[in-house]
């Protein structure tokens, strides 16, 4: 007798901790509770709850990240921790990671925490991290709106993962134009202005 209540004690104090740092309690029966004595309430009534819950819950936070990272190319700034992911019909990163996952999250799961979310966006964060200075360092790529153009050698490729750009300009590249047409093409690049002069500067060198 005097075991069973001192495992209940113990499930009490853990149940009691975990409701102070989240502001919720996770049940296995698929509801969130906002006190221990909510919950003790609930377990007087249905003496076959059980802690299940707690497993459960790191499960779904499991499941949730392995979907996101397999559905998804995120990278994680090291100074500010926002989270990029790349947009394959832009051909660059944006930064709409962190909203993604919450989207992704509540679709999946419609009763899930948000102390759960952040989990899943932490467990992200950490498996992603990337300098900044790692984003657009390949200068002379020109990331356009059907591919990526060589500035130097006019050679282009499909859009990739692997050129870590952030920035584009919003037009097509015409393989048909010359290349005084192509200058007046970046000159004219006005929604990219911190990335349009030092490739000004590189064509000239050119």
């Amino acid at each position: 007798m005097y075991a069973t209540g001192h495992k209940e004690e113990e499930y009490r104090r853990s149940t009691r901790n975990l409701v102070g740092l989240t502001g919720n309690l996770f049940a296995g029966d698929g509801n969130s509770y906002h006190s221990v004595q909510e919950y003790d309430n609930k377990k007087t009534n249905n003496p076959n709850q059980n802690t299940e819950g707690i497993i459960d819950s790191k499960q779904i936070i499991a499941q949730l990240t392995e979907l996101a990272t397999t559905s998804h190319i995120f990278k994680t700034m090291t100074d500010t921790r926002e989270i990029y992911r790349y947009k394959s019909d832009l051909g660059i990163y944006v930064n709409d990671g962190e909203s993604l996952i919450e989207e992704l999250c509540e679709s999946e799961y419609g009763h899930i925490l948000t102390s759960q979310v952040n989990e899943v966006k932490n467990h992200i964060r950490r498996r992603t991290l990337i300098d900044r200075n790692e984003f657009n360092r390949q200068v002379e790529w020109l990331t356009c709106r059907d591919c990526v153009v060589n500035l130097k050698t006019l050679e282009t490729r499909l859009h990739s993962p692997e050129f870590m750009a952030t920035i584009s300009i919003p037009w097509s590249y015409d393989l048909s134009s010359s290349i005084t047409h192509f200058f007046a093409l970046v000159e004219g690049v006005a929604s990219s202005p911190p990335l349009a002069p030092g490739i000004i500067k590189f064509m000239h060198q050119v």
